[in-house]
């Protein structure tokens, strides 16, 4: 959550585009809220993120039936919304609109390959000023479509567990194979999951 929330930050106060994968349970849609909660602008309950832009969220559900249109179309109405803010409110700190991207895995799904649109919607020419891109997915994504953003892969701590706790058993079947047996698999249960924590 701390590396998902870490990132997400970076991400919005730069305007680099980020994609998050991991299996659900992981963070991903959790540590995007946390931070949309906590970036209020000058009404941020923290003062660290007093001194930032507030965020104005756009969210968007990826799905099997996206098409190229409806990925133009979202970038079309964000770049209208701040074209309006700054007409309305010249003199005011910009917030930064950010396009909140949910299950980008699905719509890579799509036959009509929606994402296809992200890759010039991702360079940096310096007309999608003011517009943070945040992707979360499920699945895992072919490189030409992640690398226009930053991209980070989080790990299932389920599976890190299973690891540890089959390492350890073969670690102590190399000393001493008659420790191997079901009365001491909580001890590695126990290692394992105090291990992980550690790290």
């Amino acid at each position: 959550l701390k590396e998902n929330l870490f990132l997400l930050f970076l991400s919005v106060i730069t305007q680099i585009p980020l994609i998050i994968v991991g299996k659900p349970g992981t963070g991903k849609s959790l540590s995007s809220k946390l931070i949309y909660n906590a970036m209020r602008g000058k009404y941020s309950k923290n003062d660290f993120f007093k001194q930032y832009p507030k965020i104005i969220q756009i969210y968007f559900q990826g799905s099997k039936s996206n098409t190229p249109e409806d990925i133009e179309k979202l970038f079309r109405k964000t770049e209208k919304l701040i074209k309006d803010r700054k007409n309305r409110e010249k003199n005011e700190k910009m917030p930064i609109y950010m396009i909140l991207f949910d299950e980008l895995g699905l719509a890579d799904k799509s036959p009509k390959n929606p994402l296809k649109v992200l890759h010039h919607k991702l360079e940096y020419d310096g007309t999608n000023e003011g517009i943070c891109f945040i992707g979360i997915s499920n699945y895992t994504l072919d490189a030409a479509k992640i690398n226009r953003a930053l991209f980070l892969s989080v790990p299932n701590l389920e599976e890190i567990i299973d690891e540890l706790i089959n390492t350890s058993k073969g670690i102590v079947k190399n000393i001493s194979p008659e420790l191997i047996d079901q009365k001491n698999m909580i001890i590695f249960i126990i290692l394992s999951n105090a291990y992980s924590e550690y790290k």
